[in-house]
């Protein structure tokens, strides 16, 4: 199970969290909304997974595992946003696929 830990919180304008399992190296989040009449939505992740391996194993991982997963996960997330926005409801849980990470 992943904790998180908003630990910056501006209302209306995003937040910053730390995500990861109790007890072990954590991710950093920053979700950021800019814009007046027209929002945009800016989420930066900070992934910590194998971030003390080699700097070639690091770049073999990332590249072929976390950020696929993040891209994935991501859309998902953003396509919730469009649906909740266009719908006024509550996206039914794993409505846009499941993800092993987060679902």
């Amino acid at each position: 199970m992943l904790h998180r830990n908003f630990y910056k919180w501006e209302e209306g304008k995003g937040y910053e969290l730390e995500i990861g399992r109790k007890n072990a190296r954590k991710s950093k989040v920053i979700w950021k909304i800019t814009g007046d009449k027209k929002s945009k939505l800016n989420i930066t992740v900070y992934p910590h997974v194998y971030s003390n391996r080699n700097k070639i194993t690091y770049f073999i991982i990332y590249t072929f595992f976390i950020n696929p997963g993040l891209k994935k996960y991501l859309n998902s997330v953003l396509k919730g946003y469009k649906w909740y926005l266009e719908n006024n409801q509550s996206v039914p849980r794993n409505h846009f696929g499941k993800h092993k990470w987060f679902s």
